[in-house]
């Protein structure tokens, strides 16, 4: 007779679960009393706070016997609120701790613009030259920073050269 085997899990079990030990002994003041990073984890993911409303919209075109080919994108993201940290501290029995609240961010839009030039059509090759631009008019969607996340996207070029034979 064969037996099976045990079911045994090395890691997340579900979409929500967080899985670093350090968070168990990190400890941190939220709504009034000290609990572990992990249990704020779990906090922020029974109330989905990260779920903000998306939406995109889109205009494409062709010029001059498809020799242009224009496209321009409008990204929104809707407002949302998050547990995060304050950055203010709290002391407790004589040891500080980072404070974290529901915070929120605002809505934002985006413009994205790119445009494909055929500037050599023959028989036998062709040549384009592309150019984009994302996130046209520099918008940064939120400006704090944490260890993890320093950086953000802000305007971005990009210039290609293609040619097929």
């Amino acid at each position: 007779m064969c037996e099976k085997p045990y079911a045994q899990s090395n890691g997340q079990e579900d979409y929500f679960d967080y899985v670093d030990p350090e968070d168990e002994n990190d400890y941190l003041y939220y709504s009034g009393s000290l609990i572990t990073m992990s249990e704020l984890y779990d906090i922020q993911g029974r109330q989905n706070f990260a779920s903000p409303w998306r939406a995109a919209v889109s205009w494409s075109a062709n010029w001059f016997n498809e020799r242009l080919l224009t496209h321009a994108a409008l990204h929104y993201r809707g407002a949302y609120e998050y547990l995060g940290r304050t950055g203010e501290e709290i002391k407790v029995d004589g040891t500080d701790y980072d404070v974290y609240e529901k915070l929120e961010r605002k809505a934002f839009t985006t413009v994205d613009l790119n445009t494909r030039y055929l500037f050599w059509d023959a028989p036998d090759s062709r040549a384009t030259l592309d150019l984009r631009v994302t996130n046209l008019f520099n918008k940064l969607p939120h400006t704090d920073t944490t260890a993890g996340k320093r950086y953000q996207m802000g305007r971005a070029y990009w210039v290609g050269l293609s040619y097929t034979l």
